[in-house]
């Protein structure tokens, strides 16, 4: 597997550890400790949180990034892909949350999935444009 290939499936810090140490350390990473600030030890203990992946992937990973913080993203598919299962979910008139539960995802996620649309940014009407001098218009 490439290396394009491995940053494809993980973003940010999960992406240097598919890349410099194998996807299938990223994969137990994001499995074992989803949604974690770590701190990968210089050297293997028992009482660290790397100690509860299967010792070949710690050691890979700790000779590797040892020394360094990562964040531990959650692995799963690509967002496309959840937004079209949610969709499809909704129409076949499953609830959201049955929908968040089958999918992994909390409620407030399903919503923002099947909506469709980002996060609405609100926009003082007093705030000047940083470029052109007032406030746009489209605001």
């Amino acid at each position: 597997m490439t290396t394009k290939d491995n940053q494809a499936r993980y973003s940010g810090d999960m992406g240097d550890v598919a890349a410099i140490c194998g996807r299938d350390v990223a994969d137990a990473l994001a499995a074992t400790l989803p949604g974690l600030n770590l701190w990968v030890p210089s050297r293997w203990s028992e009482g660290h949180l790397v100690a509860q992946l299967d010792r070949p992937i710690a050691d890979r990973l700790i000779a590797a990034m040892g020394g360094q913080h990562i964040y531990v993203s959650r692995a799963g598919p690509p967002r496309p892909a959840l937004r079209d299962a949610a969709r499809t979910l909704k129409a076949e008139g499953e609830t959201t949350q049955a929908i968040a539960l089958k999918l992994g995802l909390s409620e407030r996620s399903v919503y923002r999935l099947i909506k469709g649309a980002p996060r609405a940014r609100r926009v003082d009407p007093r705030q000047i444009d940083l470029f052109g001098g007032a406030a746009s218009p489209d605001r």
